[in-house]
């Protein structure tokens, strides 16, 4: 027989099987629903085994970069279910004393009931976030088979599809920072409340329509008190919609008009969020959840030295790993950047600032990151914590872009909208990582984790392309071809979770991969203080001297490695280098300070720490370095110790969530009681 005789013939069969499919009359037909049930089973359990093999060996009894913050004993403020109201009430980073606009209360609970379960076991932690990963998985494979179905296809092969396709998605690499991360897990939770929402949603909407919104609705309000890139899911619920409904365009469009009412838990979710960041330092609105997202990609930078400044980049992602350090000068001044961070909108009425801006300008940088994405997804190499600026060039980018979209257009226009509605998904997805909607100055940039949930659009994609292969090939051939290729990922995968047991390992492995921008190598030098590795501390610092100069943070970390590896002048220049940038100067002079004293130069000592108060923006922030100058220049004399034990109850009062104040009261009463026994 010809292959096109073949082809005839298989087409015959297609077209056999989506009449018998669409009826329940005749033996015949209730054994093929039985089967393609039972197989669909199998391809459910294949799925969730295939998600717990790739991640098998992430499920170790450590933490790694911020995940250290929402530990047992390691907040002012601790994650227990007696708290929840706090949960609601407060940024997220509130313990670390500062204003992220991340405001994720859900996700917040969620850790303190496995804080409840698990204690100190870390590997519970991560247990929950490889079930987590599976769930989403097991419903991308139930969402996909849906959307086959309600476009007419044939069930065993679109089984086929969905299964290869949620494997890909299972075990691509590109996912192990989200998994990997306790506090990234936030991700996990919005991609399972889309997927698996709108699996459950899609097969009741036509005949309980009343009900099925308003599981939606409540879907959308939990999953936007996870995290707030969830606030895509109504447009993404807009563009399913719109796609598997019969009928002309308006008879489509008639079927999306619900959709106004997720405008109701959006609404909600704004309101409360407005209560819990109301203070003038709050830098998030709806217009800035795109920059927050800028805002986590540097929160894995950092050390305590700088955790009144360090939020010039949001980042305050490391406090509570770092606090464990337990100097003042690792706790820093790292606060008043974040206020000047968010610019003078920051500090305008909120609703001033919920205003739509949409920028063409930022389009342009925007086809460049999707493009980068688009590259991550297909061949995920190298794998980074930091990702420099997008460097892929803007005409190939938009080249590509533009012939894809122009394919999917066309498949669409053919009635085959699959490809198309993957895609929507994937960008849709991808817009508060892009900014174009937000007022912020800061360029967007990539990180595996902000791929998470517009990869599920890209698996759509992807199941209907080999759908369409299907009929071209056997399915034997495209099942190997994409078997193949899982294969090939899974180990990358394996390598990965390897990277994410440690910080130190991670940044070295990114060290190693090429990795030299600021963010990575600030993040590694910081790692291996926390880890005394001074030595290689040293080696990084030496070696990138030349960055030390552009970069105010960099510099003030090395000036740390420097003095506790006995280089005082050496440590000395760091920190004046520091002094350079308006950002980091208030604790750059208090770094300079603690040098001082240890040194027994006490008034150039107290000469830095009122320069630091001085720079320093934040109210509660002068009161705490008052109060460390006087603990450090005059830890025998009662009355200073007196004063400030005032000046950090006057700390506390102003920002009772910054842990470290507390810490630093405990262990002035310390002082204050030795005292008392050598005056006795």
């Amino acid at each position: 027989m010809s292959r096109r005789s073949r082809n005839r013939a298989k087409s015959t069969t297609l077209k056999h099987s989506k009449k018998n499919a669409g009826t329940n009359t005749g033996k015949t037909a209730t054994k093929a629903e039985f089967a393609d049930r039972n197989l669909a089973i199998l391809a459910m359990t294949l799925v969730v085994m295939v998600a717990w093999m790739a991640y098998a060996n992430s499920l170790h009894n450590s933490l790694t970069f911020d995940d250290v913050t929402f530990s047992p004993g390691n907040r002012s403020m601790e994650l227990s279910l007696a708290n929840v109201g706090a949960f609601f009430s407060n940024d997220v980073w509130a313990s670390a004393g500062k204003v992220s606009g991340l405001y994720r209360p859900v996700f917040l609970l969620g850790v303190a009931m496995e804080m409840k379960i698990f204690g100190s076991w870390y590997v519970g932690f991560h247990l929950v976030n490889v079930l987590l990963h599976s769930l989403v998985c097991l419903a991308l494979f139930g969402l996909i088979r849906h959307l086959f179905l309600a476009t007419g296809s044939v069930p065993r092969l679109s089984v086929y599809a969905a299964l290869l396709a949620a494997i890909v998605y299972a075990v691509h690499p590109v996912h192990t920072e989200t998994v990997n991360s306790i506090f990234n897990r936030s991700g996990i939770w919005v991609a399972l409340g889309v997927v698996a929402g709108l699996w459950w949603f899609l097969p009741r909407v036509g005949t309980h329509q009343l009900k099925s919104w308003a599981g939606l609705n409540l879907i959308f309000l939990v999953i936007l008190f996870c995290k707030e890139t969830a606030v895509t899911f109504p447009a993404i619920t807009a563009i399913i919609l719109f796609v598997v409904t019969p009928g002309d365009w308006q008879q489509r469009v008639r079927q999306c008009i619900p959709v106004i009412s997720m405008l109701l838990p959006l609404a909600v979710y704004f309101t409360f969020r407005a209560i819990a960041l109301s203070s003038e330092e709050s830098v998030s609105s709806l217009l800035q959840i795109s920059a927050l997202q800028h805002a986590e990609e540097l929160q894995h930078v950092g050390d305590l030295q700088h955790v009144g400044n360090l939020q010039h980049g949001g980042a305050v992602h490391q406090f509570g790993a770092l606090q464990q350090v337990g100097d003042l000068q690792q706790a820093g001044t790292l606060q008043q950047a974040v206020v000047e961070a968010g610019t003078e909108e920051a500090r305008e009425p909120l609703l001033n600032r919920l205003s739509l801006g949409f920028d063409p300008g930022k389009l342009y940088p925007a086809i460049r990151i999707w493009f980068e994405a688009l590259l991550l997804m297909v061949w995920p190499h190298p794998i980074l914590a930091f990702h420099g600026p997008a460097s892929a060039n803007f005409w190939l980018a938009f080249s590509v872009q533009a012939a894809m979209i122009g394919l999917a257009v066309t498949s669409y226009l053919r009635k085959y909208p699959g490809p198309l509605l993957g895609l929507a998904i994937f960008y849709v997805a991808l817009l508060p990582t892009s900014q174009i909607f937000s007022q912020s100055a800061v360029p967007p940039v990539l990180a595996e984790r902000f791929l998470y949930l517009p990869a599920v659009g890209l698996a759509i994609s992807l199941a209907f392309l080999l759908y369409w292969l299907f009929s071209k090939l056997s399915v034997r051939i495209v099942a190997v071809l994409i078997l193949s290729f899982a294969s090939v990922l899974t180990p990358l995968t394996w390598a990965r979770n390897a990277d994410w047991r440690s910080t130190v390992a991670v940044t070295e492995s990114d060290y190693k991969k090429g990795s030299r921008n600021v963010k990575n190598l600030q993040a590694l030098v910081s790692a291996l203080i926390l880890e005394r590795d001074f030595s290689r501390a040293r080696q990084i610092c030496d070696r990138h001297r030349d960055q030390l100069q552009l970069d105010w943070f960099l510099s003030a970390t090395c000036g740390q490695v420097y003095e506790r590896s006995g280089l005082i002048a050496r440590a000395e220049k760091a920190y004046m280098s520091a002094q350079n940038s308006r950002t980091g100067k208030a604790s750059a002079h208090y770094s300079l300070g603690l040098l001082y004293a240890r040194q027994n130069r006490t008034e150039e000592a107290q000469t830095q720490f009122e320069l630091a108060v001085k720079a320093e923006k934040q109210p509660y922030m002068k009161e705490l370095i008052t109060a460390e100058m006087l603990m450090k220049l005059y830890p025998t004399q009662r009355t200073r110790l007196l004063e400030a034990r005032n000046h950090l109850e006057t700390a506390i009062r102003l920002n009772p969530h910054f842990s470290l104040t507390q810490t630093k009261l405990d262990e002035l009463n310390i002082m204050l009681n030795d005292s008392s026994e050598q005056r006795q």
